[in-house]
């Protein structure tokens, strides 16, 4: 569908899941998407102009190696 964000989750074994959706730019193009720097947000625009934010924070791990 044009326009529907889908954040997912791929495991090591290759399953992959849905996290998030975002429908915000439901029928529109989206023609930008840019992580925060904590990878917790995603940012995305539109031929149009509008501007979104899907949140992903609950689903983010920090792994420190």
């Amino acid at each position: 569908m044009k326009g529907v964000v889908c954040l997912v989750e791929r495991s090591q074994s290759l399953k992959v899941r849905r996290i998030q959706m975002s429908v915000e730019h439901h029928g529109s193009e989206v023609t930008a998407m840019q992580w925060n720097l904590c990878s917790s947000e995603l940012f995305v625009g539109d031929g149009s102009g509008k501007i979104s934010v899907v949140s992903a924070s609950a689903f983010v791990v920090s792994i420190t190696l």
